[in-house]
């Protein structure tokens, strides 16, 4: 009688390994952790911060995220200093209306504790002053910097991808 016990226990000790098997382990029903770490996610959370702030058509939200060294990549190897994108998101945000702003597919690489390198799809649709909607894609690079004690700020924006890392955003209008 002791074996037929024990083979039922052994039966009901499989079934179970087999249930947790095709039905997954625990209530949660799903992956709750992330794969970024508490640094990755910062960034993350900047670059969607700063995108929101674009789509929202907020200049001193974008603005916070400026550091007073960046290096803006424009076309035919041409740089903005941080006092030029100031001037040319104001002037993008007085002569359009943003209609969708995004930058998706965000990958973080943690450079060192206070750097980070960051890559995207940028897409931009728009309204110009003569109404007339165009749009901007193009996979872009940032790299961010831990002010210290503060927020990430970007310190390099551009395209990737591409012959030179000249970014076409914010368009002159």
């Amino acid at each position: 009688m002791a074996s037929a016990k024990n083979r039922f226990i052994l039966l009901l000790i499989l079934a179970v390994a087999v249930l947790a098997v095709f039905t997954g382990c625990g209530g949660g029903g799903g992956d709750s952790g992330s794969t970024l770490d508490p640094d990755q996610l910062e960034v993350a959370a900047a670059v969607d911060a700063f995108s929101a702030a674009i789509r929202a058509e907020y200049f001193t939200a974008a603005d916070n995220y400026l550091a007073s060294n960046l290096k803006w990549y424009r076309p035919g190897n041409s740089t903005w200093d941080v006092l030029d994108v100031r001037a040319k998101l104001k002037n993008f945000f007085t002569k359009a209306v943003v209609k969708d702003f995004t930058i998706s597919g965000v990958g973080v690489n943690m450079l060192s504790d206070t750097v980070a390198e960051s890559r995207g799809d940028l897409s931009l649709t728009y309204s110009d002053a003569a109404a007339t909607d165009k749009t901007i894609n193009e996979s872009i690079k940032m790299v961010l910097e831990r002010a210290p004690g503060g927020p990430w700020g970007l310190i390099e924006f551009g395209a990737y991808g591409t012959s030179d890392k000249g970014s076409v955003f914010p368009p002159e209008l």
